[in-house]
């Protein structure tokens, strides 16, 4: 109550209101012939969106060159076509791209907000070089794998280029009343200038982007078709496992088929089922050493879990990778083997049978989301000294659930529910996690306020029957101008825990963080934008209700004339730090000493042919001796329109690092140890067509530990001597090699070939050699997949369009 008593002081609210442009919808009778040439005569009467303006390099300039839109509709299609005039037609960039990617080229981008709700919308866009692109856009999020099936096409000319699209109504959502009344916007990139412009302004300043969108109206009596979809899918595989150390070599195959439906249940809500899905193609995940006390955070590549998803995301509860992920059991196996058995299999990720997601927006601004899935049981494989093999089930059939209410308000605001649930079979326990949040804006859309309220709850679980936890986090703050600030308040309890459907590090937290940021947005003396920040971070536990640490961190950023970007930041800490999280040992911490780091980044301009990118950083305790350094270069060189090769370097060294290597009943022992890590990413990628291309992607990961001394924890949290004298030294290499050749043979189908190629090393010699560590992961166990997959997308428009055209 505090902070909203503090709030009220500190907003000044204005009746501010920006004047929107608008545009006008024609429609006709009959359907376009998108060849992007524009010769249609109902081109040429249409309404035309003019007079665009900067975003950048100069906000609010004025274009270099000149850009005119029109949209057309009829019962099943909306039109867009794009007069794209350029004095200089030959520096139009055409890089070739897969979907998805910008890449080096001019871009002209289409946005619709169809409920006019300020908060939400769709993108379509195309380069120059007739690469598609899509998005769905809500608060915070720009989901890039939502793909749908629509058609554009390009044509460059003397006097510019032209593009022209067609957008079945059937992807899109949208309100069932007469008159319809879209916001909607157009964004042109020039990328040889990187001068973006949009129809209607986008200011950096203002806090938001669709609630600066411009209105479409005439678009009359349309309703929504049968939105019916069926995508199968046929997949082969040939897996082998090859250990050179036995010199035994296993090979598997299996084919594998199944479907994804997307189903217009009315005009705003969607059902998308995924039945016997198949994620067997996805990039591989960057495995890395883990000496810390907290879980590593994978990415979400899962095609499913990715695409239009953004309501699931609201809360920050929802963490996708648990859905298939580790069985509950799998650590526990070898305290279930008997005297002389072996584990012989041991899956790490359970089997998906089905899932399910129904998503929407009414026309009052409600989004509701509804999410179901389902992993089959798991079990691993045991042998015993005479063969005979016995299975151990390490997961029971589990059912995850999702459901979210989002409200949409005025300014740019809005306030969300939303329950996680996960329903365990047999001995394990159940999850359920409920989060409320929200944002008020002012009317000017300058100030706001807004927070996140979550209760966890386990059931039946097995150490302390029911556990039930919290965590509330509250903020009020300045989000539009040059000057910004904010602040913020965390209190989460010991027991807090989302991570059977969420993801967090560590809870038991208390603290309260201010930040004040100036960003100049307009061009100045050798500078494109400019920001400065200021941020003091003050910590204590929620149980016990001590201070842990207080640190302040500091940044400049800077765009230069060039288009050379750098940032240089600074951040100590006045005061020792107590870690209860290193422990592994609830009540106990260990004291970590003062501590100053600063680091730069840097980035050059992306049009050269040539471009690179990197940092550094370094790290230095009041204990001179501990100490960390890390430098990392990304190299990028685009041979040509169609062939890029890239790679990314990174070093790390910290010497005399403290870390956790063991405890028992009477001691927790700490090791002081210097660790070394190498990484290593080379990614190339040639595109044959605008609809087909091959990418390449290896990695190479080595870290050691060598462990320098060891001593125990005290109970003031200070390190003394021990007798404790085990080796810890580790080395450890991870080598991956990802190879995908796409086809996009018709819109949202494709054809596939993906090679996948894993290996891990690891031990306890520690070999400073990086070059020997390199060599020495091709010796080690290795995985090798090789996979065809066919998905072809179905669409009830789509038949009906082809049925007339053979009529």
């Amino acid at each position: 109550m505090r902070f909203v008593i503090i709030f009220l002081f500190l907003v000044q609210l204005t009746n501010s209101v920006f004047a929107q442009k608008s545009l006008n919808a024609i429609r006709i009778d009959k359907q376009i012939n998108v060849d992007g040439i524009l010769e249609e005569s109902y081109w040429s009467i249409a309404d035309k969106a003019t007079d665009f303006i900067q975003r950048s390099p100069e906000p609010g300039g004025r274009p270099s060159q000149q850009t005119e839109v029109a949209v057309l509709y009829n019962d099943a299609y909306i039109y867009i076509g794009a007069w794209l005039y350029d004095d200089r037609p030959d520096g139009i960039l055409t890089e070739l791209t897969s979907r998805d990617h910008g890449g080096n080229s001019d871009r002209f981008t289409v946005y619709f907000d169809t409920y006019n709700d300020d908060l939400n919308a769709y993108e379509f866009s195309v380069s120059a070089a007739g690469v598609q692109s899509d998005a769905r856009i809500s608060p915070g999020s720009f989901d890039r794998n939502w793909d749908v099936g629509w058609y554009s096409d390009v044509s460059i000319t003397d006097e510019g280029w032209f593009v022209e699209i067609e957008i079945p109504l059937s992807v899109l959502r949208f309100p069932d009343t007469e008159v319809q009344h879209w916001g909607t916007n157009f964004r042109r990139i020039i990328k040889r200038d990187n001068e973006s412009v949009y129809w209607d302004e986008i200011n950096p300043k203002v806090s938001g982007f669709v609630n600066q969108f411009g209105n479409m109206s005439g678009i009359k009596k349309i309703k929504t078709p049968l939105r019916l979809s069926i995508t199968p899918y046929v997949s082969t595989y040939i897996n082998r496992h090859t250990n050179p150390e036995t010199n035994i070599s296993q090979t598997f195959t299996n084919v594998r088929g199944g479907l994804d439906i997307q189903y217009g249940i009315n005009d705003a809500f969607t059902l998308n089922m995924m039945l016997i899905p198949d994620f067997g193609q996805v990039i591989s995940d960057n495995n890395v050493l883990n000496l810390g006390p907290y879980e590593v955070y994978n990415e979400e590549r899962r095609q499913f879990f990715t695409e239009g998803t953004e309501l699931f995301d609201k809360a920050g509860i929802f963490y996708s990778r648990r859905i298939g992920g580790r069985p509950i059991g799998f650590d526990n196996v070898e305290d279930q083997l008997r005297e002389g058995e072996e584990i012989v299999r041991n899956p790490v990720e359970s089997r998906i049978i089905n899932a399910t997601k129904i998503t929407g927006r009414t026309r009052s601004g409600l989004g509701i989301g509804f999410l179901n899935a389902i992993t089959n049981k798991s079990y691993a494989t045991v042998k015993d000294s005479s063969g005979v093999e016995r299975e151990i089930q390490t997961a029971p059939l589990v059912n995850y659930n999702v459901i979210v209410l989002d409200q949409s308000l005025k300014n740019n605001s809005f306030v969300s529910f939303t329950n996680t649930n996960v329903t365990r079979g047999g001995i394990y326990y159940d999850a359920n996690v409920s989060a409320a949040n929200f944002k008020v804006a002012d009317k000017s859309n300058t100030y706001a306020v807004g927070g996140t309220a979550v209760l966890s709850h386990r059931y039946d679980f097995p150490e302390e029957g029911n556990d039930t936890g919290f965590n509330t986090n509250f903020w009020l703050g300045k989000t539009s101008g040059n000057f910004l600030y904010r602040l913020r308040h965390r209190l989460e309890s010991d027991n807090y825990n989302p991570n059977d459907m969420g993801f967090i590090r560590s809870p038991n937290d208390h603290s309260t963080s201010v930040s004040l940021e100036y960003v100049e947005y307009d061009p100045f003396s050798k500078f494109l934008n400019f920001d400065a920040e200021v941020q003091v971070n003050y910590s204590r536990l929620y149980n016990p209700n001590v201070f842990t640490g207080i640190n302040i961190e500091s940044s400049v950023r800077a765009t230069f004339t060039n288009f050379l970007t750098t940032r240089i930041w600074y951040e100590f800490s006045p005061v020792e730090r107590k870690n209860f999280d290193e422990t592994r040992t609830f009540g106990r911490f260990v004291l970590y000493p003062t501590y100053h780091s600063t680091g730069i980044s840097m980035y050059t301009d992306s049009r050269k042919r040539f471009r690179i990118s990197g940092w550094a950083y370094y790290a230095l305790t009041s204990e001179a001796q501990r100490n960390s350094m890390s430098v990392s270069l990304a190299p990028r060189v685009r041979v040509n329109d169609r062939l890029s090769l890239s790679t990314s370097i990174t070093g790390r060294n910290s010497s005399n690092s403290v870390g956790y290597v063991y405890s028992d009943e009477d001691e927790i022992n700490f090791g002081v140890r210097d660790i070394r890590t190498i990484t290593n990413v080379f990614t190339t990628k040639f595109s044959f067509t605008k609809d087909m291309d091959i990418y390449l992607r290896m990695r190479h990961y080595w870290s050691s530990a060598q462990y320098n001394e060891y001593l125990k924890l005290e109970e003031n949290g200070r390190l003394g001597p021990t007798d404790y004298n085990s080796s810890h030294d580790v080395n450890y290499n991870a080598f991956n090699v990802d190879m995908v050749y796409r086809w996009i043979f018709s819109p949202a189908s494709e054809f596939s070939i993906v090679w996948k190629s894993s290996a891990l090393n690891n031990n306890d010699i520690v070999d400073y050699n990086y070059p020997n560590n390199f060599v020495n992961s091709f010796d080690a166990p290795r995985d090798n997949s090789i996979s065809f997959k066919v998905l072809y997308y179905l669409d009830y428009l789509m038949l009906t369009r082809l049925k007339k055209s053979r009529m």
